[in-house]
């Protein structure tokens, strides 16, 4: 019998109000927290988080590749031809001759889904990424064309957010003197980046950021 009664006023209150969101103070569905002006007056929790990248190399011109203007046609470079990124982290793409147009990069990002971004180059400078690449599957290289994939300092973040604010940045335990600089994204995780104040040499890369 009390087994019945309890079971009964699970069904007929704690489930509804589980439907309505009437956690307090804090609701893991949705984000919600309630407040002291009452509970139609709520607020956003936000998340404080520690990450840290291994060892990421000193950016380099030609870390993924560098093709050379064998073909008299457009092709995709894959396999062998390219070297994967030493962490998930933002591309460059440069022809060390003057050369206008577009490459597209493919491969995946810090959770193994496929991405791509397309690189307008413009004479011989380097066009940086906003994308974090965990690897490269493929390079479209223009007909009589030299390539250069490389990469930078942007390092990939493990979060889709809406709004990421650093704390601090660390270097081989280190701190730096500014923390990083920070992109988010709350749809593509491959947009939410790091770049640290300084540039990266080999050591352990970390960050302190709160997101939501």
């Amino acid at each position: 019998m009390r087994r019945n009664i309890a079971f009964l006023l699970f069904m007929l209150v704690v489930i509804p109000l589980l439907a309505m969101g009437a956690w307090y103070p804090f609701n893991p569905r949705n984000g919600d927290m309630q407040t002291d002006a009452g509970g139609l007056v709520r607020a956003q929790q936000c998340h404080v988080a520690h990450f840290e990248w291994a060892s990421p190399d000193v950016a380099a011109a030609t870390a993924v590749c560098n093709v050379t203007p064998t073909a008299a046609i457009a092709r995709v470079v894959t396999g062998a031809t390219l070297t994967q990124p030493d962490d998930c982290r933002c591309l460059a793409v440069k022809a060390p001759t003057t050369y206008s147009g577009v490459v597209t990069v493919t491969g995946t990002n810090i959770a193994g889904q496929i991405i791509s971004e397309t690189f307008t180059l413009s004479g011989t400078s380097a066009t940086n990424g906003d994308k974090a690449f965990k690897t490269v599957t493929a390079v479209t290289v223009p007909a009589n064309e030299q390539i250069q994939v490389g990469t930078t300092d942007k390092l990939g973040l493990p979060y889709k957010a809406n709004y990421i604010v650093p704390f601090a940045g660390f270097r081989d335990g280190s701190m730096d003197s500014s923390p990083p600089n920070v992109t988010s994204d709350p749809d593509k995780i491959e947009l939410n980046t790091s770049d640290p104040y300084r540039t990266m040499n080999g050591t352990k890369a970390e960050i302190i950021f709160t997101w939501y």
